[in-house]
């Protein structure tokens, strides 16, 4: 990813969703590795691991004030419904 990819996925602030389609063939893997190691030394940036639904779903719920977070979650098939959910 270029750093004004990064840059794109990172925002201005405020409440963003970001949908970025991909395939391991065309390096999606990068979609969550780039952010997290452009912020990874940015103190107030915070890329919780994202392992399942309900993780997705708690991690939505538990941002703190001051602090930006980005939540990489996979929306392959079968996965999809629930993050859907949870973002509702």
């Amino acid at each position: 990813m270029t750093i004004n990819q990064v840059d794109f996925l990172l925002g201005e602030g405020g409440n963003q969703v970001r949908v970025v389609p991909g395939t391991r063939a065309t390096g999606i893997g990068d979609v969550e590795r780039a952010p997290r190691d452009a912020t990874g030394r940015v103190v107030g940036w915070t890329l919780p691991p994202i392992g399942n639904a309900n993780i997705h779903r708690r991690e939505l719920l538990a941002g703190r004030v001051g602090e930006r977070r980005l939540l990489a979650s996979d929306l392959g098939p079968g996965r999809d419904k629930s993050c859907r959910e949870s973002l509702r």
